[in-house]
């Protein structure tokens, strides 16, 4: 697990491409190793690197906060 600025990067997944306007599902599943307890947003980033052309490229909107948010408890 990876630590970028203020985020934990747990893992990526890829969509090859889409038309504009279009969306699909990206899944991605894993471990939380070396997590404090505690709560956690799970956010979501597309294109982090603005590779893509897009019709909206701010950085606002390469990222989503899901409504979810992940709760680590201590095993101990």
């Amino acid at each position: 697990m990876q630590r970028t600025l203020r985020y934990w990067l747990l893992g990526s997944d890829t969509i090859s491409s889409l038309d504009p306007f279009n969306w699909d599902y990206a899944t991605w599943s894993g471990s939380f190793p070396n997590l404090n307890p505690g709560s956690y947003y799970i956010i979501g980033f597309i294109d982090p690197s603005t590779s893509i052309d897009e019709f909206d490229d701010s950085a606002a909107s390469n990222q989503v906060v899901f409504d979810s948010i992940l709760q680590v408890q201590s095993l101990f």
